[in-house]
């Protein structure tokens, strides 16, 4: 009985320390999570950000715009599209 006694005082005892060492880190704890559902609304901004972006970009591309040309003295033609021509 008395080694049952002492194995629950033990058992108690290291219960409460635990329980203090949690006590300990609830503070730490809350921000953590606190920090970690900030991170999370601000990847989702950035995945909605994203997905935008490829939308653009494949809209643009069906739309097929034109080369903006670099020097705007050259005709355009095909052999031309996209080059950059210095005139002497």
């Amino acid at each position: 009985m008395t080694s049952e006694l002492a194995g629950l005082t033990q058992t108690l005892k290291t219960g409460l320390a635990d329980n203090t060492n949690l006590n300990a880190w609830r503070p730490t704890l809350t921000d953590l999570t606190r920090e970690l559902q900030i991170l999370a609304e601000r990847n989702k901004a950035l995945e909605k950000r994203e997905q935008a972006l490829l939308e653009q970009l494949s809209y643009n591309e069906k739309q097929n715009h034109p080369v903006v040309r670099t020097n705007p003295r050259l005709p355009p033609t095909p052999e031309r599209s996209g080059k950059t021509y210095f005139l002497g």
